[in-house]
């Protein structure tokens, strides 16, 4: 689960990148501090969409579209451009952030900096177990 959610997370960074710097349409949520982009969206509905497919029993607690309950133990919670103030500024310093919990429990944890290309990850099941396991 690990590898795939890396590999959306990258995804969503590179609409982001490639929003950057370019005429975004700005809304505001609740007041002129709260602000959302449709670059905000359009990274959300991508990951939203590849858990749908990949995970569809997961729940899923996103920032810029709510929740979605499941069957499932685990939920996805979803921060897909984290910093977005900075990002409308043309501050390069922004992220996409994920995490996922098993039984309200964090056991996956990724934040993406964009625009310096570095993936922070951790996993809370330790690496040589799932290597042992053939996950890797």
């Amino acid at each position: 689960m690990l590898i795939k959610a890396i590999n959306i997370v990258k995804e969503a960074g590179e609409i982001i990148r490639a929003g950057f710097g370019r005429k975004n349409i700005i809304e505001y949520k609740t007041d002129e501090a709260n602000l959302v982009t449709e670059i905000d969206k359009k990274s959300e509905k991508l990951i939203l969409d590849f858990i749908k497919k990949e995970f569809p029993t997961h729940s899923i607690i996103a920032e810029e579209t709510g929740s979605k309950s499941g069957a499932s133990e685990y939920t996805w919670v979803v921060d897909p451009l984290d910093g977005t103030t900075n990002f409308a500024h043309k501050l390069p310093i922004f992220a996409v952030s994920v995490g996922i919990q098993k039984n309200n429990e964090t056991v996956i944890g990724i934040i993406y900096d964009v625009m310096r290309d570095v993936i922070y990850a951790t996993e809370k099941e330790p690496v040589l177990m799932r290597m042992i396991n053939g996950f890797l």
